[in-house]
């Protein structure tokens, strides 16, 4: 999957199969291929990246707020596409980074799990 993500805090994922045409290479003359539609809403383009689902995401604005979720949380659309709302932001803010990360390890319960016992 092909990540995206735009100053004003949307996103979106794409299969990479869309990036192919039927194994055909693009001639002398050629137009391109279109990966995202930008908007006054959407912004810039500030991070594409391959990500693999399993990871987690740190999003980083200019005025210091940061989050972490889940790649897979992303909604997945065509190329064309805008994307979706992955970040709200404040007035006049936008993201400056994006980083995949590994998974962040869950929280221990604090219960012990039962020792097995052993008959003799």
């Amino acid at each position: 999957m092909v990540l995206y993500f735009t100053e004003n805090g949307y996103g979106k994922r794409t299969p990479t199969e869309e990036y192919f045409r039927g194994g055909e290479v693009q001639g002398r003359g050629g137009f391109g291929m279109k990966n995202y539609t930008i908007t006054d809403k959407t912004g810039l383009l500030v991070d594409m990246s391959i990500v693999a689902g399993d990871e987690d995401l740190l999003i980083v604005s200019n005025d210091g707020t940061m989050i972490r979720t889940d790649v897979g949380s992303v909604s997945v659309y065509g190329r064309a596409a805008q994307g979706v709302r992955v970040m709200r932001l404040s007035e006049g803010s936008q993201v400056i980074s994006v980083a995949c990360t590994d998974k962040a390890e869950e929280e221990a319960s604090g219960t012990e799990p039962a020792a097995e016992g052993t008959a003799e």
